[in-house]
């Protein structure tokens, strides 16, 4: 029974070369039972008809729920058929390619109509939180992924399960997984590749999982069974399952704090080098809900000022453009700079949606929901789209950074907090030396919950120097000394003390004409610190 605050599960699963749903539905048994509970399974035949004969194993065992599908006719290119109907034959192609150099060496005969028809099988039955494909079947949804995330900029999906797979060698869909100059482009998808240690293909199975990026926004698992060209039997791989299963959960719901723990145990990196003198400062700028660049560059104004030619500043604009109204005096004062942005769009845990615009019905739309009630941090919302907003940020610390500080506001706060605590459970890692949060908001996510939690519930506050920028009039207020509750009072190197700092304003950065004085001091803090001095903290004191 699906519970109140949970949808269930759904996945998708496709089907190998020449086999069918039923076939699938036998092969996924053990892991329909370990993922038993609130999971829906949606299985799809593929749209041809066999044009030639299956695995003489399949056809003998499910001969009763013949006829059997294929997702493309396999070609050369130049338009020859390509005969196989197992795992050794295709091993055989592979090996008797005519050309080496390349591993684009056969054609998808078909791929546009299995193309267009899983488009309208996804509108029909989506979405789907996991796609599970066998072989052939996992072919196809990774290109399904990249076609989508190319030409409409869509991720289908949470986590990619690749089963005894092989590498994308298409030419007609070459053209998804490289960049204008031939370049590789990895898939920037969480995913899991399965791989039988005796199957045929073995080795081809490794180079499609080379195919997937491994970073922390898209996280890869890869794990080996005894088996050949098959999905491992629970039976003979105690454990394999329930590793799986915690991933999955890892990946879709945010686990349950322990299962994450198990799965990426890292301990503390190292401090950050401190900067040479000649160097600027790299300052990352995060702005808030449904604002834009434009925006935060004004807000920032006074930073900025104080920094002079010591500081370098990014800005970067929210993985979705805006889905409702912003503050009305956001849209009024620059509606010349249009249209806004946002990192994620805010529902209640159960999915339903969060409606506000600005720091006022927001406040209040989080008291109604419980994320703003009592002094105990609250996990009562979900974060819609905040893994397409982490893949964005990924990508563009990788283009852009490193950076030694990061300043968000609002929304932007809690993304940063997000951030941080992401990259050092995932990949160990300090992208950078200071956070300042203005305006933020706690982190009441249930998608995000591992992160801040350990293995009996308690929250682990973020391991980073912080400053906390907090209006004495912002109706968010509380939310936001809530946050601070959620960074370490010590961090860094030689002990930081976490910061706190309120101004006479709203839900703003404080005035420059009235705070000259606390800019000043913020400058100085932040230049000591990146470079590696050690000064005395008289902000609170301003």
């Amino acid at each position: 029974m699906t519970t109140a605050t949970t949808k269930p599960l759904r996945v998708l699963c496709m089907h190998g070369f020449r086999t069918n749903a039923q076939v699938m539905q036998a092969q996924t048994r053990d892991l329909r039972e370990a993922l038993a509970g609130d999971t829906e399974f949606v299985f799809l035949d593929a749209p041809f008809e066999a044009a030639g004969p299956s695995d003489p194993i399949i056809e003998g065992r499910f001969a009763s729920s013949a006829p059997f599908f294929e997702w493309w006719r396999n070609e050369t290119v130049d338009g020859s058929d390509i005969p196989l109907n197992d795992a050794k034959s295709s091993l055989n192609v592979y090996n008797k390619r005519t050309d080496e150099s390349t591993d684009w060496y056969m054609s998808y005969a078909g791929l546009d109509e299995a193309m267009a028809f899983m488009d309208e099988q996804l509108q029909k039955h989506g979405p789907f939180d996991v796609v599970v494909g066998f072989s052939q079947g996992s072919v196809m949804h990774t290109i399904l992924t990249m076609w989508y995330l190319k030409h409409r900029n869509t991720r289908l999906w949470k986590l990619s399960i690749l089963v005894c797979s092989v590498r994308v060698g298409g030419v007609n869909c070459r053209d998804l997984f490289e960049d204008e100059e031939g370049q590789e482009i990895q898939i920037p998808v969480p995913s899991v590749h399965i791989v039988g240690k005796k199957d045929p293909l073995y080795a081809l199975s490794h180079q499609m999982t080379d195919m997937y990026a491994d970073m922390v926004s898209s996280p890869k698992l890869v794990m080996e069974h005894e088996g050949g060209h098959r999905f491992p039997s629970a039976k003979g791989n105690p454990g394999f399952y329930k590793q799986l299963v915690d991933f999955i959960m890892c990946c879709c719901r945010g686990g349950d704090g322990s299962s994450m723990a198990r799965l990426l145990p890292h301990p503390l990196p190292d401090p950050p080098t401190p900067l040479a003198a000649t160097e600027k400062i790299r300052v990352l700028c995060l702005h808030g809900f449904r604002t834009n660049t434009q925006v935060m560059l004004d807000q920032t104004r006074g930073i900025r000022a104080a920094l002079g030619d010591s500081a370098e500043f990014v800005f970067l604009n929210g993985a979705f453009e805006a889905r409702g109204s912003t503050d009305p005096m956001i849209e009024s004062a620059y509606a010349s700079s249009a249209p806004f942005y946002e990192w994620w769009e805010n529902q209640l845990a159960d999915g339903s949606p969060l409606v506000y615009n600005d720091a006022a019905s927001s406040a209040k739309a989080r008291l109604r929901s419980g994320a703003d009630k009592g002094d105990d941090h609250a996990w009562s919302l979900r974060y819609e789209g905040v893994e397409q907003s982490m893949a964005r940020i990924d990508s563009e610390i990788r283009r852009l950074g490193p950076f030694d500080v990061v300043i968000g506001f609002s929304q932007g706060a809690a993304l940063l907090s997000i951030l941080t605590m992401w990259y050092l459970r995932y990949g160990n890692t300090r992208w950078w030396k200071l956070a300042i949060c203005v305006g933020g908001v706690d982190v009441s996510a249930v998608n995000v919950r591992p992160l801040f939690v350990n293995d009996l519930g308690n929250r682990v506050p973020v391991p980073l120097p912080s400053i906390h920028i907090i209006g004495k009039s912002d109706p968010l207020y509380h939310e936001s000394h809530r946050l601070v509750l959620s960074w370490a009072d010590t961090a860094g190197h030689p002990g930081f003390t976490k910061w706190v700092f309120e101004h006479d304003g709203g839900h703003k950065f404080p005035s420059v004409s009235r705070n000259g004085a606390f800019y000043a001091e913020l400058a100085r803090v932040i230049t000591q610190y990146c470079r590696g001095e050690v000064g005395t903290n008289t902000l609170s004191k301003l």
